[in-house]
């Protein structure tokens, strides 16, 4: 059996085999509705898959009729509703069919491209020599472009490296520096302190002090020397001469103290104190040899003279002759300068250990 159909999106007619309309299995000829959209397989050859597409159907006929008479469409208005209609229901194939067309004439010009491209290309190295070095100079200058930026910046990094060493150095430098200025500031300290000695231990040094007020020993046998009293006591005070007042108990704690040396240098921080004793020097004579030191303030000689006297007459009582007396009081101002640079010491370690104390908390 065989229909003829009239295309709804084209307005083509054409005659099928009933087997190209999707689900319809008419009775007779008459059993089919001409108002209804039918899905109807299209064909451009024989070979080809094809497509349905929305069409109508206007009449059918078995093989044997040898022509299928069209019915005459009675309303061209009525035709245009129902166009309408199917033109609505069928926009989705339409939308494939166009897809379908498209493709094909994007496929047809990529092809065309492709074969214009490879004439070119095939037209240019025909043109081009193989034994021309030309062709190959664009390539080379970018490699070698290439070749000097990839130096650059491996430089560029080692520049960057030698920087942070050298920045890590000064900064280990610095430290440094700044630790042995504290250590070269400690050991003219310590310079000072020996230069002072050694100034005391020079002969004629001794001509530098003040007449001691001491009795000439030398018209009374030594083997007569009686003990003396030291120093007078009056109202728990005692009178080291010059005016010089110490308290009863602590001039007993000094007295008892075995090592002459020791006896001296208790002695003068008794009657100067440990601050005023870190002002001043002995001599009061400037270090030469230490740079950048300044000459402090000397002793009284009159304090120093007082313990002098005060060291002799611990002496007598103790039954020391004139040559050893003289001996022991020529380390007097050496015992005080050792007491002076003791002083500084505890000082320095004192402040060195206070500035060190927040930095390793920190």
């Amino acid at each position: 059996m065989f229909a003829d159909v009239r295309f709804l999106d084209d307005n083509i007619h054409q005659t099928v085999p009933i087997e190209y309309i999707k689900d319809f299995k008419p009775k007779d000829l008459t059993d089919f509705c001409i108002k209804k959209k039918y899905s109807i397989l299209w064909k451009k050859t024989p070979e080809d898959g094809g497509f349905y597409y929305a069409a109508q159907i206007l009449k059918l006929a078995d093989p044997g009729t040898s022509r299928i008479p069209v019915p005459h469409v009675s309303s061209d208005d009525e035709m245009t509703e129902h166009r309408d209609d199917c033109r609505a229901c069928s926009g989705t194939a339409v939308k494939e069919k166009k897809k379908n067309n498209e493709e094909s004439h994007k496929k047809s010009l990529l092809e065309i491209m492709k074969g214009k491209k490879k004439q070119i290309i095939t037209k240019r190295q025909r043109e081009i020599p193989e034994s021309d070095d030309d062709a190959v100079v664009p390539f080379e200058i970018h490699q070698e472009l290439q070749n000097k930026c990839i130096l650059l910046k491996k430089k560029q990094r080692e520049y960057e490296d030698l920087i942070a060493e050298k920045e890590a150095a000064v900064k280990k430098l610095t430290e440094k520096n700044r630790e042995m200025s504290s250590e070269l500031k400690k050991l003219r300290q310590l310079n000072i302190c020996l230069q002072e000695q050694l100034l005391l231990q020079k002969p004629g040094s001794q001509q530098m002090q003040v007449p001691l007020m001491i009795h000439d020993t030398d018209t009374v046998p030594q083997s007569k020397v009686l003990p003396v009293p030291l120093v007078k006591v009056e109202d728990g005070k005692v009178d080291l001469g010059s005016g010089i007042l110490l308290d009863k108990k602590k001039w007993y704690v000094i007295r008892a103290v075995k090592s002459h040396s020791v006896f001296c240098k208790s002695l003068a921080v008794a009657i100067w104190g440990k601050e005023t004793l870190q002002q001043r020097s002995v001599t009061g004579t400037k270090a030469n040899s230490v740079k950048g030191s300044v000459a402090k303030p000397p002793l009284t000689p009159e304090k120093v003279g007082v313990i002098r006297e005060c060291l002799v007459k611990r002496l007598q009582e103790e039954g020391y002759q004139k040559e050893a007396i003289d001996r022991q009081l020529s380390l007097v101002r050496r015992a005080i300068s050792e007491k002076i640079c003791d002083i500084k010491k505890t000082v320095q370690l004192t402040s060195d250990r206070a500035s060190a104390g927040p930095s390793s908390s920190e």
